[in-house]
């Protein structure tokens, strides 16, 4: 291929598309792409170097037809322009010491290296419901949370999971941080009183109905019960939180015995930890209410000490990963981690959405996936 067989063809302004081989122009090719730098072989291709803010990107279609594209690529600093607009948009409203962590949300990362020399990049989340990045299901924040949890979550060998909902004459004695802090804390102390020793919990603001739903979701371990002690033990839960006959605790439990109890305790955790208040229009006052609770709690200090139950399913490897780096140690080697930080995207050359791109679950970059993304802008 010589520059002289390329030949110009009038496309939008913001690129200029080139065909190499004039009889396939106007026809359809299905191709695979391959991207390529503006050095070395676009240079020896187009004949000079191209501009730092273009690329050529080719393709082979199984023809053997070749093409390629050159296109204007976005500086990062444009495209967290663009980002930081909407998001504002979105926030208006809302009071600026509430707005600025969604507004700031995957704008930074903290570096680690690990002794082994192992680097990563991990995006820093500002964890708010309400934000566009970690109300969104399978978000970095939802997987964090899951991960943070997962340790304990592995020593349960069997589990009981309480769905407790307030009656709807009721939920307005839950608009305040300080009544859900109470009532999570009397739902563990009735927890503890029936022989659950150590527990998890989380609330969820919304349901399937519309308006304010909140529901408290608890976890604990504990061995399988009949019908009548099940009910006995919900008629105590009702009147340790003041709660009348409708109101409804739902109760699922997964034994030690279940072939698939790691699957499914996994699951009852991710479930759990997912965002419901994903839009503060749906309820403004409590969207600013709700800033600085802490929503995921746990009981039974010093009784989670224990050795696994389980081991993690193949399908969770990747969670394995996240709960090591959140733990602070190399999910590679499971060296301790040393960071540095916060640094912003921008000056290491890279846009939100680049990072994105090049993220395990959770946020997670290897530092040579960093290097590729910042080539490639």
């Amino acid at each position: 291929m010589k520059p002289s067989a390329l030949v110009g063809r009038t496309a939008p302004a913001s690129y200029a598309e080139f065909i190499i081989d004039r009889e396939i122009a106007g026809n359809a090719c299905s191709a695979d792409y391959l991207e390529l730098s503006p050095e070395g072989t676009v240079a020896n291709l187009w004949g000079s170097a191209l501009p730092g803010d273009t690329s050529l990107a080719l393709a082979r279609c199984p023809n053997n037809h070749v093409w390629g594209e050159i296109a204007k690529r976005p500086r990062p600093a444009d495209a967290l322009q663009r980002r930081q607009a909407e998001r504002r948009a979105y926030l208006k409203g809302l009071p600026p010491r509430i707005a600025h962590g969604p507004l700031m949300c995957g704008t930074s990362a903290m570096l680690g290296r690990c002794g082994a020399g192992h680097y990563y990049d991990l995006v820093l989340r500002c964890y708010a419901e309400i934000c566009p990045d970690c109300g969104r299901k399978d978000s970095d924040a939802h997987l964090r949370r899951l991960a943070r949890w997962l340790p304990k979550l592995r020593q349960m060998r069997a589990v009981r999971y309480w769905v407790i909902t307030w009656p709807p004459d009721m939920l307005g004695e839950l608009r305040t941080r300080r009544a859900l802090a109470e009532a999570g804390k009397r739902a563990a102390h009735a927890m503890k009183r029936l022989g659950y020793l150590r527990g998890l919990r989380r609330w969820h603001f919304f349901g399937e109905t519309p308006g304010w739903r909140p529901h408290l979701n608890v976890l604990v371990d504990g061995k399988y019960l009949e019908r009548p002690r099940l009910e006995v033990e919900k008629a105590f839960l009702r009147e340790a939180l003041g709660l009348p006959a409708n109101g409804v605790i739902h109760e699922r439990y997964v034994g030690a015995n279940n072939p698939r109890r790691a699957v499914k305790i996994v699951h009852r955790g991710r479930y759990i930890q997912r965002a419901t208040f994903t839009d503060w229009h749906r309820d403004p006052e409590m969207a600013v209410e709700l800033f600085g609770f802490r929503n995921v709690a746990w009981w039974g200090k010093g009784r989670w000490d224990g050795p696994p139950a389980w081991e993690i399913p193949p399908r969770y490897a990747w969670l394995a990963r996240l709960a090591a780096l959140e733990d602070g140690h190399c999910p590679d080697c499971g060296e301790p981690l040393t960071w540095t930080g916060p640094h912003s995207l921008v000056s290491l050359g890279l846009s939100p959405e680049a990072v994105v791109q090049h993220a395990e679950r959770g946020g997670i970059v290897r530092l040579h996936e960093l290097e590729r993304a910042a080539a490639a802008i």
